[in-house]
């Protein structure tokens, strides 16, 4: 036996000068069975160095005879027998220390909860790794064991360990993108997982995709002072909110009244402007039975408007009744002052005045009533009086006087005439912006509505400017003089 075997296997008796016979036996079937007595070596960082540098050493001198023994004859096929394999180069078990590890690339998906569709979205677009929130990546050792990788996801969360649900992750490799997920809930799956990767032969393609659900929130309250301890790893739920995208608020209202603009439309008519004598410049919903002087009354602005018009897209409602338990129903935000009907005050009837005599009429009827007058007896006939003047013609019955009407519960008649002009063309001949058009639109404008000149909230919220609604402003007053004038007609 060589001395390098000597130096390489050991029983952790140390050297000795006189070796028994069963020494020499191992030895022996060291040299025979290397394999037998691998788990008895010893093999110090030196040692190693030296068996790589001999077993490269004879790499290259058998490169080199091989070459040689070719050049020498071509012609011949080779014949020679393969020899076998020196001691040194046999194939070392993976397990071995020697062995480069065998990394994991691991890339955990958390979905997020979907954002709240529209009614004009037909149905939910399906989720994608883009819309999950996404942690890592971290590598581990192949050999890691399933509480290691357990330990490692937690880090990387971060949470405790005890916080993830270990019955719903699932995994599947980076590469075929189609690849089906599976289950990695328990020892058996992880050990799939494990074999699956240790099987490729290119690391980049050791890859997982690891999909789980959040975290469980935590039932205990942290201590609310501080201990001085390390604080725990908590995990920020805040980043699943979902986000509504780029869009602009004004968008996403132009985006809800086109979705709900059918709904609006049956309010607006059920509900015109000046449906009450009390309000002539409102839309107004009346609870039904309500006092007319102190009942519950809504101003149905913009925003109620499409409360309201929402509950009936979600089929919570109709237009009859608005949805009440929302807090701009509530009875605080009711029109606490209602005005007093306008009452008309009562014609003044003119007293008809009694007929008078001309001088001509009075002198004709003295002549007539002197004694000897052959017409006196006639005037004295149609003069009971016999006073000798003339009876004074009888007055006319005063005209009856006119019954004062009663207050009207009904709209008054508006002053803008039934037309069928369209926005579009409301716009064109008042030279409007396409924008400001579209605009009209979507909030259900028609040409002829009652418009305030001043910009509110509601209106700046849609996406008109200050000038270009005092624009819409002044067209709109231009068109009712011109409907007025017959222009339309």
């Amino acid at each position: 036996m060589s001395s390098d075997s000597e130096d390489e296997l050991s029983l952790g008796q140390g050297p000795s000068k006189s070796r028994s016979l069963v020494d020499t036996m191992i030895d022996d079937l060291a040299d025979e069975l290397p394999h037998a007595v691998r788990k008895f070596v010893v093999k110090t960082p030196a040692l190693i160095a030296k068996k790589q540098k001999e077993k490269e050493a004879k790499a290259r001198t058998a490169k080199r005879k091989a070459a040689s023994e070719a050049s020498d004859d071509n012609s011949k096929p080779s014949r020679k027998k393969q020899k076998a394999k020196p001691e040194s180069d046999i194939e070392e078990d993976p397990e071995d220390e020697a062995s480069p590890p065998i990394l994991i690339t691991y890339h955990i998906f958390i979905p997020k909860p979907a954002a709240p569709s529209s009614k004009s979205q037909r149905r939910t677009p399906k989720p994608t790794d883009d819309d999950a929130l996404q942690r890592g990546p971290f590598t581990l050792d192949a050999a890691a064991s399933y509480e290691a990788l357990l330990d490692a996801i937690a880090l990387e969360l971060p949470c405790k360990k005890d916080q993830i649900n270990r019955g719903k992750v699932q995994w599947k490799p980076k590469k075929p993108a189609n690849a089906a997920k599976l289950l990695l809930s328990t020892e058996a799956g992880y050990k799939v997982m494990r074999t699956e990767m240790k099987a490729k032969t290119n690391a980049s393609a050791r890859q997982v995709f690891l999909y789980m659900p959040p975290p469980t929130r935590p039932t205990d309250d942290p201590t609310p002072w501080d201990t001085g301890d390390e604080p725990e790893p908590a995990f920020d739920y805040s980043q699943l909110e979902p986000t509504l995208g780029s869009e602009s608020i004004a968008a996403q209202k132009l985006t809800f009244n086109k979705a709900t603009a059918e709904e609006r439309a049956k309010l607006e008519e059920k509900y015109p402007i000046g449906q009450y004598a009390e309000f002539p410049n409102m839309r107004v919903y009346r609870v039904p039975g309500a006092d007319p002087t102190n009942g519950m009354c809504f101003e149905l602005n913009a925003t109620r408007i499409g409360i309201w018009a929402s509950a009936m897209s979600q089929g919570q409602t109709d237009e009859n009744t608005p949805p009440m338990t929302n807090p701009f129903f509530d009875a605080k935000h009711r029109i606490k002052k209602i005005p007093a009907i306008a009452t008309a005050p009562a014609p003044i009837v003119p007293v008809a005045p009694q007929p008078s005599l001309s001088m001509s009429d009075l002198l004709i009827a003295a002549l007539v009533s002197q004694p000897g007058n052959p017409l006196a007896g006639l005037f004295a006939g149609l003069n009971p009086a016999g006073s000798g003047a003339p009876a004074p013609a009888p007055a006319p019955a005063p005209a009856p006087v006119a019954a004062a009407p009663a207050p009207r519960r009904s709209a008054p008649s508006s002053p803008v005439k039934r037309h069928f002009v369209s926005i579009t063309q409301f716009g064109e001949t008042y030279n409007l912006a396409d924008r400001d058009i579209t605009l009209l639109e979507e909030v259900g404008f028609r040409p002829g509505d009652s418009t305030k000149e001043q910009l509110d909230d509601d209106l700046k919220s849609v996406g008109f400017t200050i000038f270009s609604w005092r624009r819409i402003h002044n067209a709109n007053i231009a068109f009712k003089a011109d409907l007025r004038a017959g222009k339309y007609d």
